[in-house]
């Protein structure tokens, strides 16, 4: 179903002229057993994936337990390295978009 409404919405967004650069796909738990493989989902939303983010069930629901991100308490964590990048491509994008205040 999460396909089938990721396809959908590449295909609302197109017809209402949202530029595909402005969109970015996520695939989340990516290395979950049962699950969709990579090029089966680009294929059928007819993009590519942008970012992935692996399954952790265990430190995730640590993280809840503790109150401490696990992008905190284990960077160096899978699911944490996935957040990161997600993380960096944005504040790249608004470093891009943003004018500098200051001159340096």
């Amino acid at each position: 179903m999460a396909i089938r409404s990721l396809a959908m919405s590449a295909e609302t967004f197109a017809a209402i002229g949202y530029p595909p650069s402005k969109l970015a796909t996520v695939m989340n738990r990516s290395d979950a057993s049962g699950g969709f493989e990579k090029a089966d989902v680009e294929q059928a939303v007819g993009s590519t994936i942008d970012f992935e983010i692996v399954s952790d069930g265990r430190l995730v629901l640590q993280s809840n337990n503790e109150g401490i991100a696990f992008v905190v308490s284990s960077p160096d964590a899978p699911i944490a390295q996935g957040v990161r990048r997600i993380a960096d491509s944005l504040a790249a994008h608004l470093r891009e978009r943003t004018p500098a205040l200051v001159k340096r």
